[in-house]
């Protein structure tokens, strides 16, 4: 019953905006299932699916979003899928944190088919799975939360992966956010930046790692400090 009124509750809560929303799209392109991006970029009206945009999830869009040198989270973010399958193996270890589990895990499913069956899956001209990296801040929330509970082995490959990933973003942040499409990243974000006359990309590079491990030295202070306090 308080599950059935809840979700009632939540639906009632969505009207309205939903309502406006409908209404908007309905007065600005014509129909509530328009949106801009069909009039702005012609690659949705030539594309096919609904609108040009979205169809049904495509197995090799989701091979590419997974192990892809393009936008893949194995080569940009493997933390995220360590981390999925060492929840999912001790779960009876993380039971207490069920909801936050459940929720992020969901999300992470339902934007993954979303992005697989997106025409633009890749995300146009961006350094890594843009549509999914809305996700990393609630997969970095429940690593901290269970971290302590993992085993020593999973630490340590958590840790050398996000280490991994860290570096990654140290040669986005010292080369360019942007990419082509059909390009492997590492390559192509190295070749920009070392290749490249000047050295402000050199500069920019050490400039992010200088920051980072300062933030992390103060970070790491203040939680040995918390702890003698307690």
């Amino acid at each position: 019953f308080l599950v059935r009124k809840n979700i009632f509750s939540f639906i009632k809560g969505g009207i309205i905006p939903g309502a406006l929303w409908t209404f908007y799209h309905w007065v600005c392109f014509g129909s509530p299932f328009k949106i801009a991006s069909q009039f702005s970029n012609p690659r949705f009206i030539q594309s096919e699916g609904v609108y040009g945009q979205i169809s049904l999830p495509k197995w090799e869009i989701m091979g590419e979003l997974i192990w892809g040198f393009e936008r893949g989270l194995l080569v940009t973010q493997p933390w995220v899928i360590a981390l999925t399958f060492i929840v999912l193996l001790s779960y009876s270890k993380l039971k207490e944190h069920t909801s936050i589990i459940l929720f992020v895990l969901t999300s992470f499913v339902l934007l993954f088919l979303m992005n697989s069956s997106f025409v633009g899956w890749h995300g146009g001209a961006t350094s890594g799975p843009r549509y999914l990296s809305i996700l990393f801040p609630s997969f970095a929330f429940l690593l901290a939360l269970v971290f302590n509970k993992l085993s020593q082995f999973s630490k340590k490959l958590l840790l050398i992966l996000i280490g991994f990933s860290v570096i990654f973003r140290g040669l986005v942040y010292g080369a360019v956010a942007l990419a082509p499409e059909n390009e492997n990243l590492w390559p192509w974000l190295w070749n920009y930046m070392f290749l490249k006359e000047g050295l402000n990309e050199e500069a920019r590079f050490i400039v992010f790692y200088v920051v980072l491990a300062l933030a992390s030295y103060f970070a790491i202070k203040k939680h040995k400090s918390l702890l003698k306090a307690q």
